[in-house]
């Protein structure tokens, strides 16, 4: 080969070169990317946890617990409120897990787990499926994935004999 081939294909090589490492530049700054939206989004829903288990009134919630584990009768306004802002917890925690599983930050096994647990809390607790059923969400993803499991969900109960 001559000299002028040489540089063609030294050329070609180079132009390659400088593609690929473009390519995982762009894929480090997505990667970058996808990290910080999972910190954010984790930042803000423990802002918003935090904020309901500040004000929960830890006397009232245990009272209703009580009474619910003993048949105890009617949950009071005030233990309601307060069984309301411990679900609404959980469900800013599973909101951030959805997140954190969409950018693949977290591995399918836990998401799948979380996604058990709030199946077994829609099915068990009425005030968890109403707070999921509400649509008080901000983020459109989550309630149309919500949308899809409770549909199936719906499904399943109805067809499950007691």
């Amino acid at each position: 080969m001559k000299l002028p081939t040489y540089q063609f294909v030294a050329q070609i090589g180079a132009a390659f070169a400088v593609i690929a490492s473009l390519g995982l530049v762009a894929y480090e700054l997505k990667q970058s990317r996808d990290l910080a939206i999972g910190e954010l989004a984790l930042s803000v829903y423990e802002a918003e946890t935090n904020l309901y288990l500040t004000i929960l009134d830890a006397e009232a919630y245990n009272r209703g617990v009580y009474k619910l584990e003993n048949n105890g009768g009617e949950l009071t306004w005030d233990e309601r409120k307060n069984f309301w802002r411990v679900r609404m917890a959980n469900q800013g925690i599973t909101i951030a897990k959805f997140e954190l599983w969409k950018l693949g930050l977290l591995s399918d096994a836990e998401w799948e787990w979380s996604v058990q647990k709030m199946k077994e809390s829609w099915i068990t607790d009425p005030m968890q499926r109403e707070i999921m059923l509400e649509g008080s969400f901000q983020n459109p993803e989550f309630i149309e994935f919500l949308n899809r499991l409770t549909a199936d969900w719906e499904a399943e109960r109805d067809t499950t004999p007691e």
